[in-house]
Formats: C-alpha cells, structure tokens, sequence
C-alpha cells in the first residue's frame, strides 16, 4: 500500500473535531478555581458510582465562609456545555419541545453563557434563563428546573480539609457543609488575625484596608474581612469572619472615626442636642437620652460622609472625604434631628394609642401595627434606613394614625387587608433571607410595599402629594399587582420563582 493510500485511512485533528469550538484548552480544565481570591485545588476522576467521580474541590476550612454556593453551579468550561444540556433536558416538555433539537441550539446557548460579562456572574440558572428568553423567547421559572435529574458527577463535590489536610465533611451540597461546620473555629481567628488588628485608633491606619485579606498559617489559607469597630473613646482595626459582619462594624466605625476627627463642630452639635429634650421623651420607651444622641451623630456623620459611596480605603482617601464633605454636615444634621423628631413623636403617640384597645376583637390589628412600628421605626432606625427615605416615615406612620382613628367599627375589614398584605411581605422576607439578594434592590422593595400598606390602610395619606419622594413618581404609585411583579422579577433573579 503505497503512503498516498495510507494516509487516506487516518484522518487529522480538524476532521474529528466537529468545529473549533470543541478544541480543549488549558483553562477548560483548571488545576484551580479562584473564589474570594483564593486558588481552590480541583481534581477530575472518571469512577462512576464513586464519591469522587466527577470534579472535587478542596477547600481549607479557613476559607469555607467565603466561598458561595453559586460560583460552583457553573463547573468548569470543559464540563460546562454537558452541564447545560443536562439542565435544559429537566425542563417541563411543553417548554423543552421548544428547543428540539436540542444538539442544534446547544452550542449557541453555551456560547453566550461562557461571555466573559455572563460566566460565572451571578446565577446560573437566572442567566440560563435570560439566554432562553433572549434567543427563543422561552420564559422558564425556578420550579421548571429539576435539580434531582441532575447527574451526581457534574456536580462540583465540595471537601473541606483543616490545617493538616484531615477530611472534615464532604458532599455535593455546599450549603448543608457550610451548616454543618458552623461551630468549627480555626486557630487563625484567634491567633493569626491579632497580628493584623490595631486598637485604639484615633485616626485612620497608615496601612490599606482591603475588601479582604488571606492570611496564612502554615499551609492553610484564612480568608478574612478588615473594618473598623467603634470601641469606646476610639476605634479598632479588626478582622472577620464573614464579609456581613465587617460591614456591620464599618457602618459605626467609619462615622466614629470622622466624628474623631472632625473636631469642634461634633462638640457644638452635641451641645446643640442636648437641648433636644422632647426627642429624649419620645425615645425614652426604646432607650436612654444618651444612647439616642450617640446613635444620631454616628449616622449623621455616615450620611454626611459615606452613605452611597465606596468606603475610603487609605488615609489620604478618608481625609479628602472629610474635606469635600464637611460643608454638607451642617444641614444634613438638622434634617435629620427633624424628620427624627417627627417620627418618633407620631411613634410615641402611636404606642399611646394601641393601649387604649384591649378588647380581644383588635388583638390581631393591635399586633400587626406593633409589628408595622418595629420594622420601620426601629430603636435604631437611622442605622437601618437610608437619608433618602428619612422624609417617608413621617408620612408612613400618620398612615398608622389614620389605621388606628379609622379602627372601631372596621375590624372585619382591617383584618382582611392584613391577610391580604401577608403574603407580600412573606415574599420579601424571603428575599431579604436569600444569599444573591441585592440590597440596594430590597430596599426599594421594601418602600414599595410600605406604600401598598398606605394605600390599604390609609388611603387619603397615600393621596397627598409628596415633594421629595426618594423613588421616581411614575414607579411609587403602587397597586397589589404592579408590587408583586417587582417581587417576582427579584424572586426570579435570585432563584426563588
């Protein structure tokens, strides 16, 4: 057989491969995945039946916290296209007959979903979704996905490893691990994080904040959050352990330390409240004169100086901050003391109020209007609420007033907007408990529901023309049906419909 001959038996690299596309490289896959910049070990086995089989993750328990359960439904690049496909065949058949046949449309779809601004950015599912929506106008909902018609193997399965290496759980679902090593402490959170930490700080550190930081000991990786704590007469530099509670402390250590140093101006505006004696009456059922007034300039300082924007991370950004900001601080405290004063006033003649209905046939409204109070006019309100929404609480809470005047002889009527209303506020709960949920987002939620809560409640106050209202007229005019389609746009985003 002569080579001519030969060669025609063999065929090259080009003619097996179906198109350019199915060429592996380097990155489909990975030695390690990078999350919360941490390089996790992976490692693949063929062994079907195994707890191994598939792709394995190692993560050191230090670093557990850190690592969120959706970055590993996108797998690797390489498996990437079968786990799609495995997917889209667990959607209902009237909506997957839309995609016959499936092979045809795969490669389009997984394209899109590998997009450097797509791939593992955010939910898979919501953004497999958003292609099936984009490209053949499918609408698909969380329940139309069936994650136990998913093969095992192209589940990322997750062990976790202390300091020496010992297994200390396994398994293919990330967040039953996280609950169940919960109580587990790594030495670093004790030991190693006091090397970082600084306490009794009256000005900003000379080193860098960064939004995280790993620090080591031994072979085993922390993960770790910097912020600064208000402590007493100062401030403290200190790690955590999750991202939820740095920013916690941030939201009263970044303002104490402006009002450090700020100076002069915090003492005459101290003074200015003691004076303030009626806002220390109505606060007195939450809390003492003094801790109100504690409370007060730390949120106006975080209003004047931070709210909205990204925390300085350096000296020399904070200074600036304080330096563009400090003519703002003047007129930011007076309305606050005053929409405070407001609120806290129809609060407290609010409470009054409610305890003049003891007859049980007001029991379940008296409980869902003290319910109502203490989610929007908290002890610490001003912490929870944003200076844009300060102006509303007024005006939500003379809707509560009118409630109550309108109460006798409407009890029926109450009780059947209360049940009404439930649902609504049990969606956003769910929301708010979600891991993908957006703050700034629920937020906005939140009002939208509170001004549904006027309108049923308290129409005529819903009515009256307000001239500073934080979200866009066209969007605050709310109805029943205009607030659970923005409760199900979020739902859908994050995963729960």
């Amino acid at each position: 057989m002569d080579r001519s001959a030969q060669e025609e038996l063999f065929f090259t690299q080009e003619q097996l491969l179906r198109n350019a596309s199915t060429r592996l490289s380097d990155t489909d896959f990975p030695n390690t995945l990078n999350l919360g910049g941490v390089d996790l070990a992976l490692s693949y086995s063929f062994a079907p039946g195994e707890a191994s089989d598939g792709i394995t993750m190692t993560i050191p328990v230090g670093v557990l916290h850190g690592v969120g359960s959706e970055p590993l439904q996108w797998s690797v690049p390489g498996m990437f296209p079968a786990v799609v496909e495995q997917w889209l065949r667990t959607l209902p058949k009237n909506k997957r007959k839309l995609l016959a046949p499936l092979p045809d449309k795969l490669d389009e779809i997984v394209v899109r979903l590998l997009a450097d601004n797509v791939y593992r950015q955010g939910r898979f599912l919501s953004a497999l979704g958003s292609v099936l929506q984009d490209l053949y106008k499918i609408s698909v909902d969380a329940a139309d996905w069936d994650a136990q018609r998913i093969p095992t193997h192209l589940q990322i399965n997750v062990r976790v490893v202390d300091e020496q290496g010992r297994i200390l759980a396994a398994g293919r679902n990330l967040n039953e691990i996280k609950a169940q090593l919960s109580n587990v402490e790594t030495h670093a959170s004790l030991e190693v994080f006091q090397v970082y930490e600084r306490n009794d700080l009256q000005q900003f550190p000379d080193s860098e904040i960064a939004g995280h930081v790993v620090v080591e000991e031994g072979t085993a990786p922390v993960m770790a959050y910097p912020g600064l704590v208000d402590a007493d007469g100062g401030v403290q530099l200190k790690l955590f352990e999750t991202a939820q509670l740095r920013d916690q402390a941030n939201r009263r250590g970044y303002p104490k330390l402006a009002l450090l140093q700020v100076g002069k101006p915090v003492n005459f505006f101290r003074r200015e409240l003691a004076k303030e004696k009626q806002l220390g009456l109505y606060f007195a059922g939450i809390g003492s004169a003094e801790v109100l007034r504690e409370q007060l300039m730390l949120n106006v300082a975080w209003y004047c100086y931070f709210e909205g924007r990204e925390l300085p991370a350096n000296a020399s950004e904070f200074a600036q901050r304080l330096d563009e900001c400090r003519g703002d601080l003047n007129d930011i405290f007076r309305n606050t003391v005053k929409h405070l004063t407001e609120a806290f006033q129809l609060r407290f003649s609010i409470v009054n109020k409610l305890d003049s209905f003891g007859s049980s046939a007001y029991a379940d409204s008296v409980e869902d209007i003290r319910k109502h109070i203490q989610r929007i006019v908290p002890g610490n309100v001003l912490q929870i609420t944003p200076m844009r929404f300060l102006p509303l609480l007024p005006r939500l809470l003379q809707g509560v007033v009118t409630r109550i005047e309108n109460l006798q002889g409407h009890v029926p009527r109450d009780r059947d907007l209360v049940k009404q209303i439930q649902p609504l506020e049990n969606r956003l709960a769910a929301i708010a408990g979600n891991e993908l949920h957006d703050a700034e987002h629920l937020l906005e939620l939140k009002y939208y529901l509170e001004e549904l809560r006027l309108k049923f409640f308290a129409e005529p106050v819903s009515r009256q023309k307000v001239s500073s209202h934080p979200l866009p007229p066209a969007q605050w005019k709310v109805s029943e049906k205009r607030v659970g389609e923005k409760l199900l746009l979020e739902e859908r985003r994050v995963g729960l419909a």
